[in-house]
Order: structure tokens, then C-alpha cells, then sequence
């Protein structure tokens, strides 16, 4: 009888010392910003600060590799997030050769949006060009997409990257998915419901 009462109290002992390391296990992590604990977690995936925009959700809405890979070595399946101040980035429709009496219905403009981040450029095309006015509506949605936002992020495959005459690192991405807190736009349907706020 002894014995028993003695081996429920080791019991009792080691499963409330479990709870007390996990309850402080959970209060550390509470103390590491949210945006922090993303880019430790996915850290192959998200090149930047998050911003507070994205969530794990994101991440979920594709399978990611676990092996540390860099930049030019990701799965060009998978896309990788890039955030940064909505006031840096700069979205535009290539359509400055672009004239009325010129064009036919076959003409196709691109689309893109880029901006500077931790010294880095960082370029988004699209996989095809469009029409001028699919072209300018694109720029256009992602333009009122970012309105009023304070920041920004960008989902896209990794595409090149190289180094400008001073040094710098220039990174092109295929655009997949924008995401500001309170909206997205992907290039695919259904991968924003996939990536709630």
C-alpha cells in the first residue's frame, strides 16, 4: 500500500513539473513577437519581416520543404513572402510603347510591381502578359488592394537572382498572392481563402 501511494505521488509530481514547464515554455514564446516567431518557424520561406500581415494559414496553404534551402535553390513550385511599407513599392503596367493607332488585338503588356527591402531588390512579374486594359485593371487592383495600408506582402516563385554593378542582390519572383491585413489578390483562385486572417 505504501509503495502504490508513493508511485502516485511521483505520478502527481512529474505531471504538475510537465504543466509547469509547459505553462513556461507557453509564457517565453508569448514574449517573442508574433512576426518573429513566423520568420524563426518558416524561415526558408519568409525573407522579411511579416509585418503583422501574414499568419501560419499562409504558410498552410502550401506544403513546405523543411531542409534549409537558399534563395536560387527553392522549389520553384512554392512561392516564398516578401513584406515590406506599402509606400515602397512601386506597381506598374509596361504599356509606355503602347499606342492607339499602333496596336492590334495580339499585343501584350506585362505587369509588375517591385521595391527595396533590407537593401534587396525585389521585382514580381506576371506569367504572361495581357491585353492593355487586363493589363492596367491588374495594376489597378493591386493598387486599391494596397490603399490605405500600412504594409505589404508579396508571394511569388523565385524566378533569378543576381548582382547589380555595385553589388547588390536584385531577387525576380512570379507573382502568386498580394496580401495587405485586411485583403489579398492571388494570381491563382481559392489560394486567398486558404490564407485567412
Amino acid at each position: 500500500m505504501f509503495f502504490r501511494s508513493t508511485i502516485n505521488i511521483l505520478k502527481i509530481t512529474l505531471i504538475a513539473s510537465s504543466l509547469m514547464i509547459s505553462c513556461q515554455h507557453t509564457e517565453i514564446s508569448s514574449l517573442v513577437p508574433y512576426s518573429d516567431q513566423l520568420r524563426t518557424r518558416y524561415q526558408n520561406y519568409l525573407l522579411t519581416d511579416s509585418y503583422e500581415v501574414l499568419s501560419v494559414d499562409d504558410f498552410n496553404a502550401y506544403p513546405l520543404e523543411s531542409s534549409a534551402v537558399k534563395f536560387e535553390n527553392v522549389n520553384r513550385e512554392l512561392p516564398v513572402w516578401v513584406c515590406t511599407k506599402t509606400n515602397n513599392i512601386n506597381f506598374i503596367c509596361n504599356d509606355k510603347n503602347y499606342s492607339e493607332q499602333n496596336s492590334t488585338a495580339d499585343d501584350n503588356f506585362d505587369s509588375s510591381f517591385s521595391f527595396v527591402q533590407d537593401g534587396i531588390f525585389y521585382e514580381f512579374i506576371t506569367r504572361r502578359g495581357f491585353p492593355i486594359e487586363s493589363c492596367r485593371q491588374l495594376v489597378n487592383e493591386w493598387k486599391s488592394l494596397a490603399k490605405n495600408q500600412n504594409n505589404i506582402c508579396a508571394a511569388g516563385e523565385p524566378l533569378d537572382e543576381t548582382k547589380n554593378s555595385s553589388g547588390s542582390l536584385n531577387r525576380t519572383l512570379v507573382y502568386q498572392m498580394i496580401k495587405t491585413k485586411n485583403n489579398c489578390l492571388s494570381w491563382f483562385e481559392g489560394i486567398c481563402s486558404k490564407s485567412k486572417r
